[in-house]
């Protein structure tokens, strides 16, 4: 297979490439004919390494006239290779090989092969041709830092007249090759925490509002490893709210767009022209609009524990941070110049966790943006982070994330009806990258969200769902159409041949409740249902506010819309 091209007198038209993996590059012999400063390569690199590329020098030697160049290899683990010439003898072989996220863990063999001629069909080599490269090229897996990892980075407590929520099970996972134990401690004394525990076993919380006035309350809990590395900590923002007054039904003002939910106060963030809107999802009035003075904003969304809100300015010029104690702008990011003019594409700064690190990930970027590359910072310390992601990962329409923020999926423009599954990871040098082998493309609906609750996202493509007039669930291929789900939940295993064209029995909104369990409705919004994952009906609630959409509170005893709100008595 002939991969590189036609030169003339020893070499051929081209520049010099990059040389990543020869500290010290040997010069090829000078005896006649073709000569190599090497024909044994090995080379490693470990899962989010950027592409390895490896450069060999070769000669042409007392040629008696102009020559022919063709590089051919096998392809296990080299992607390509070419040979461009660099004096009037010489030029430099380039291999470049496979991404090694995209592979398993394992050793690569390929042949490189070099034919010099001195005509086009290369019956007549030069001396010393063909020559072949044997390259052996070792792929392993990720070996982040160790790291402590939670399911929820925010939790919400309420106690209200109708109901309470006042405990929460975090799981408690750690990175890396030595585990620890891990212990949790709080400086407040209405939380109650589990002291410590092994990696995998739950971390509870419990709050106690004994003696407790009405109020909001505050408090993080830190979660760290006896581990001899050095383990990255972990922390839970906790909030607890005590209400003794009836919730409101509407909200004072309606909510604008793209609504976000504070993952551990009932508040609920929404973008206008004037700003971001705070608005209270108990009493229904709006707290306060926060807004960068002389800046519109376009694209908004809150970290994984509600501490920080992350928007986009109109020209895509910068991303601002406000912080949700203080509601005061806490810094901003310039974007880079390629992001600088305004497009069509939306530009969204997503919050995200790899290997328990926050991160923000400026997304949606244009066909020419892609291969300018990404832009990404360390929530915690502000510091840009270097990062690897596909291009199709970027080019998206909507994005949602798991609990844990580590795992994703994306409406993407690549198909009118497809989804992507995927997670983040880190490897030893800290590289943040998207781990292609643990994602996948699935067939799905075409549709854009509605109010976001169309689609909830778990730590597997089985355990996500979304609802787009009837009822989805991933699994390895495609997402699956149930062609019923009203009162009779059917999971199938192969696309079915029709969708039900009964409104009343079409789902409109999908959220997770208590982690295992999923809230829907049907189309006409006149009933809140609450079912396992199986389909088996828990319990319902009759939409008595007069909802049409629905959101989740974070404290899950709310449901709302942009203009009303229900309680979900337990």
């Amino acid at each position: 297979m002939i991969l590189a091209a036609l030169t003339a007198c020893g070499g051929g038209g081209g520049g010099d490439s990059p040389n990543k993996g020869n500290p010290e590059t040997p010069q090829p012999s000078s005896a006649p004919g073709l000569q190599l400063s090497a024909q044994q390569v090995s080379m490693s690199a470990e899962h989010g390494d950027p592409e390895a590329v490896r450069t060999i020098e070769g000669v042409v030697n007392n040629a008696s006239e102009p020559v022919y160049i063709y590089v051919r290899h096998t392809n296990r683990g080299v992607s390509n290779a070419w040979f461009n010439q660099t004096s009037t003898n010489g030029g430099r072989l380039t291999l470049q090989f496979r991404p090694a996220k995209s592979l398993t863990p394992g050793n690569y063999a390929d042949t490189v092969t070099v034919d010099v001629c001195y005509d086009s069909y290369c019956t007549r080599p030069v001396t010393g041709s063909p020559k072949n490269i044997s390259v052996n090229y070792v792929v392993t897996a990720a070996a982040p830092p160790s790291a402590l990892m939670l399911s929820h980075d925010g939790v919400a407590f309420t106690k209200a007249p109708f109901g309470s929520r006042l405990h929460q099970q975090i799981v408690v996972t750690q990175s890396g090759a030595v585990q620890g134990r891990w212990t949790a401690t709080t400086s407040a004394s209405w939380l109650q925490t589990t002291p410590s525990g092994q990696p995998g076993d739950p971390l509870q919380l419990t709050a106690d509002t004994q003696g407790l006035a009405p109020g909001q309350y505050m408090t993080w809990v830190t979660v760290q490893s006896d581990a001899p590395t050095n383990t990255r900590p972990a922390a839970i923002r906790v909030g607890l709210h005590v209400t003794e007054t009836a919730s409101s039904n509407v909200f004072a003002n309606p909510l604008g767009d793209q609504v976000q939910i504070d993952p551990a106060r009932p508040y609920v963030y929404s973008l206008s022209s004037a700003g971001i809107a705070i608005d209270h999802l108990y009493t229904g009035q709006r707290l306060g609009t926060l807004a960068v003075p002389g800046r519109q904003l376009s694209e908004m969304r809150v970290s994984r524990n509600g501490n920080r809100i992350l928007a986009t300015d109109a020209d895509n010029s910068r991303v601002w941070m406000f912080n949700t104690d203080s509601f005061g702008v806490e810094g901003s990011y310039a974007l880079p110049p390629s992001l600088d003019s305004p497009m069509e594409t939306r530009r969204t700064p997503v919050a995200l966790k790899a290997n328990g690190r926050n991160v923000m990930v400026v997304v949606g970027l244009s066909p020419d943006e892609l291969r300018s590359g990404y832009y990404m910072v360390d929530l915690d310390t502000g510091m840009p982070l270097p990062g690897l992601f596909t291009a199709a990962f970027w080019s998206y329409d909507d994005l949602y994330v798991s609990p844990d923020g580590r795992h994703f999926m994306v409406h993407t423009r690549l198909s009118p009806n497809s989804l992507y599954w995927g997670t983040l990871n880190e490897n030893s040098k800290g590289v943040i990258f998207q781990d292609t082998r643990t994602g996948g493309w699935f067939w799905g609906t075409g549709q854009y969200a509605y109010l976001q609750s169309d689609l909830i996202v778990g730590a597997s493509p089985e355990d996500s769902f979304t609802c787009q007039g009837n009822l989805y669930q991933s699994n390895s291929e495609y997402v699956v159409v149930d062609k019923a789900w009203f009162d009779h939940v059917s999971w199938q295993n192969t696309q079915p041949d029709y969708v039900d064209t009964d409104y009343q029995k079409r789902c409109r909104g999908i959220e997770r409740y208590e982690d295992e369990l999923l809230l829907i409705t049907d189309h006409l919004l006149s009933e809140l249902q609450l079912r396992q994952r199986d389909g088996t009906l828990v319990r319902s609630w009759t939409n008595t506010s007069g909802l049409q959409g629905m959101l989740l509170s974070s404290d899950q005893l709310r449901v709302f819309d942009t203009r009303v709100m229900q309680d979900l008595p337990r």
